[in-house]
C-alpha cells in the first residue's frame, strides 16, 4: 500500500479513537507521532509471535511499530481496519505508559481489554455487524 494512503488511514483511525474515547490520556495524544505500520505475510507474523501456526493477524512492538497481515484489506474492510485500530491503541498505551503501575500480567490484560473495547466501539460506530468480545480477556493466562 502507498505510504501516503496508509498515513491517511492511520490519521483517520486516530481521529476515530479520540472521538470514541472518554480517556483523557488518549484524547491528549492529538498529533503525536504514529507508529510505523508494516504489512507483512501471515507467515512472518507467525514466525515472530507464535511457536507454530496461529490466528494472530497483527501485533505491536514498542519502538518498531505495527506488523499487520498483508491479506487484510485495511482500506475497504471495516473489521480489518478495526484490527489496525486495536494495535494503534497498544502504541498509544505504550507511549503514554498506561498501566505502568500494574504487574506485567495485569497491565497486559488491562491494555488488551481497552484495545478490544475501542475496537468494538469503532465497529459499532461504522455500523459493522461484527463485534469483538472484550470478555475474552478474562480467559487470558500470563506465563
Amino acid at each position: 500500500m502507498r505510504t501516503d494512503l496508509l498515513s491517511q488511514l492511520v490519521a483517520q483511525l486516530l481521529a476515530s479513537a479520540i472521538a470514541l474515547s472518554d480517556d483523557p490520556l488518549l484524547r491528549s495524544i492529538g498529533s503525536s507521532t504514529p507508529p510505523d505500520v508494516y504489512q507483512v505475510p501471515h507467515s512472518q507474523i507467525e514466525a515472530m509471535t507464535c511457536t507454530g501456526p496461529c490466528e494472530i493477524r497483527a501485533f505491536y512492538v514498542p519502538y518498531l511499530g505495527i506488523f499487520i497481515d498483508d491479506d487484510l484489506d485495511i482500506v475497504n474492510n471495516d473489521y480489518a481496519r478495526s484490527i489496525l485500530l486495536h494495535e494503534l491503541i497498544h502504541h498509544w498505551q505504550s507511549a503514554l505508559h498506561k498501566s505502568s503501575d500494574l504487574t506485567q500480567c495485569d497491565a497486559w490484560k488491562r491494555n488488551e481489554w481497552e484495545a478490544y473495547a475501542m475496537q468494538d466501539a469503532y465497529l459499532e460506530s461504522v455500523a459493522s455487524p461484527i463485534r469483538v468480545r472484550t470478555g475474552i480477556v478474562s480467559s487470558f493466562r500470563c506465563e
